[in-house]
């Protein structure tokens, strides 16, 4: 059996959620607030279940399977998310794991009706991943005349892109971009505009 626990429960919360619903502690991770707990043997499994979830700091209960592992429900689809490590431990998905987005996605992934932020350089707004995402851009002076321009479009130039525009590009991608799709990354709050 595994539960959901509060936000920042800790281990010796989730043990004594445990035994005051008659339950011995099997594992818990702080990263997203799940415990497996062990079900003692003859147990009233609706029963024990119920003991569990009307503990105080539990918000949902599920029976697991032998065999069954804790880890994050969503894994998003995004090719370069999915793409193996580069060379010497790095890993295309850093940025999402470091910051331990993918369990945070099993709880939101974002609302509609957040709107964010992102002041950086230039944007490529006719990106794939960001171009049904991004609200009217605005610019400001920078008082750095070679950042200044009059269009918040990332700047292309004959030999590729201009590598001062894309650090815009990429932040906002890992802001909002367009998640799921088989295609690039992953947002970090994907339903965000």
């Amino acid at each position: 059996m595994k539960a959901k626990l509060g936000p920042d429960a800790t281990q010796a919360d989730a043990r004594a959620a445990g035994e005051r619903a008659g339950w011995v502690l099997r594992s818990f991770s702080p990263q997203i607030d799940w415990a497996v707990y062990t079900i003692p043997d003859g147990a009233d499994g609706p029963e024990v279940k119920r003991r569990l979830r009307d503990q105080p700091g539990v918000f949902r209960v599920h029976w697991m399977r032998a065999g069954d592992t804790l880890a994050p429900a969503f894994i998003p689809r995004d090719s370069i998310f999915l793409q193996p490590g580069l060379a010497e431990g790095a890993d295309w998905k850093w940025h999402w794991t470091i910051t331990n987005f993918p369990a945070a996605w099993d709880i939101s992934k974002g609302s509609a009706q957040v709107r964010v932020a992102v002041i950086d350089s230039e944007f490529d707004t006719e990106h794939a991943e960001l171009k049904p995402k991004l609200a009217t851009g605005r610019n400001f002076d920078s008082g750095t005349p070679e950042f200044n321009t009059s269009d918040v479009r990332a700047a292309i130039q004959d030999n590729g892109r201009d590598l001062n525009s894309l650090h815009g590009t990429h932040v906002a991608g890992l802001v909002g971009a367009v998640t799921d799709n088989g295609n690039g990354v992953p947002g970090a709050c994907s339903t965000a505009r």
